[in-house]
């Protein structure tokens, strides 16, 4: 299934798709759009969809594709907008960031929208079943965002929110770039479990640094419990790598570096 496509980083074409996406943005007065995209430009979720396609497919992503990896990446934004502005802020109450109420809400909706809109240009046959897994997603995001920032909170329910935010991202991204390459079943399954997990030992790691693109801190949890934690998940993301064998895995190698700083997996 390999060929001598070279893995391309894609970043750049992910950009492209995006500034189409929010060019009416700062027309209705949204420069949190801009700001919460820029805070995000490693566009890491899109390129884990586009690298689980070329390792299937074994050729550059269609159209297709980057329709899909624009849209997963307006999740993303959407999601790291919704839980700063939603954050209960320090002892003192202050906020993280310095968005107004308003201006927040109105980005995050926009940015939403835009989300639904990119997918609506996933012309492909397997168009369908890549919407209904980026609705999971954007369903199990906003699920947990309210019952985090709603409810009572725990160190278990700031591990919930992890696997409901970038863990549901990632599970997704993985998902629909298999999908567009003509994958299902059990292999749908471990590209699942693949992104899950290297999204939140990814997340994890930036828990500590509300300016390297996570989605929020996690105060409540000691370092040593956090490690453990993504110590789990990205050991099930390589097994399931390992059930992976029949694909070209050297497209999905670097992913694990970008999770880990482990240069030996990448």
């Amino acid at each position: 299934m390999t060929d001598a496509h070279a893995p391309g980083d894609h970043r750049s074409d992910i950009d492209r798709r995006l500034e189409t996406a929010v060019e009416s943005a700062d027309a209705a007065g949204l420069p949190a759009v801009d700001a919460v995209l820029s805070a995000t430009d490693d566009r890491w979720y899109g390129r884990l969809l586009l690298r689980s396609y070329e390792s299937t497919a074994g050729s550059p992503p269609p159209e297709a594709a980057l329709s899909a990896g624009a849209a997963v990446e307006l999740l993303r934004a959407y999601c790291r907008l919704r839980t700063r502005l939603l954050d209960r802020g320090d002892a003192d109450g202050a906020r993280v960031g310095s968005l107004a109420p308003t201006a927040s809400l109105l980005a995050g909706d926009f940015l939403y929208a835009a989300a639904y809109s990119e997918l609506d240009g996933v012309d492909h046959v397997r168009g369908g079943a890549c919407f209904d897994a980026l609705v999971d997603v954007s369903e199990t995001v906003v699920e947990a965002l309210a019952a985090h920032y709603v409810g009572p909170t725990s160190p278990a329910s700031e591990l919930t929110a992890i696997d409901d935010t970038a863990g549901a991202l990632g599970e997704g991204a993985a998902v629909v770039g298999a999908t567009l390459a003509g994958v299902d079943g059990q292999w749908r399954d471990h590209f699942a479990t693949l992104g899950h997990g290297l999204a939140v030992g990814r997340e994890i790691q930036r828990t500590a640094d509300p300016d390297a693109g996570g989605f929020h801190p996690v105060p409540d949890l000691d370092d040593r419990r956090l490690r453990r934690y993504a110590e789990r998940r990205l050991a099930a993301a390589d097994d399931a790598l390992d059930e992976l064998s029949a694909v070209d895995v050297a497209r999905l190698r670097p992913l694990f570096e970008d999770a880990t700083g482990d240069a030996r997996r990448g």
